[in-house]
């Protein structure tokens, strides 16, 4: 079990969500989980998304945008860490 969860909501933001995760990926700590939350993007973030088969990183698409509180519920109850 991960002792830590780093999350990353995204909405239409293709153009950055892979820089946040290639940080991620890149930290140090090795015992991490990283939860990715794409809420309902229309452009090409779920292709970026689907370009990552690194273990540690799990993504959950929403069709449509969610509520921030719907968003971390889903957090809360996928998280490890």
């Amino acid at each position: 079990m991960p002792r830590l969860t780093i999350a990353i909501l995204t909405f239409n933001r293709a153009d950055l969500v892979g820089r946040a995760i290639e940080s991620a990926l890149a930290q140090t700590y090795a015992d991490i989980e990283i939860l990715v939350s794409d809420n309902g993007s229309v452009d090409s973030t779920p292709s970026v998304l689907a370009s990552y088969s690194d273990p540690r990183l799990r993504t959950f698409r929403h069709e449509a945008t969610n509520a921030r509180g719907a968003t971390r519920a889903i957090f809360d109850r996928s998280g490890q860490g």
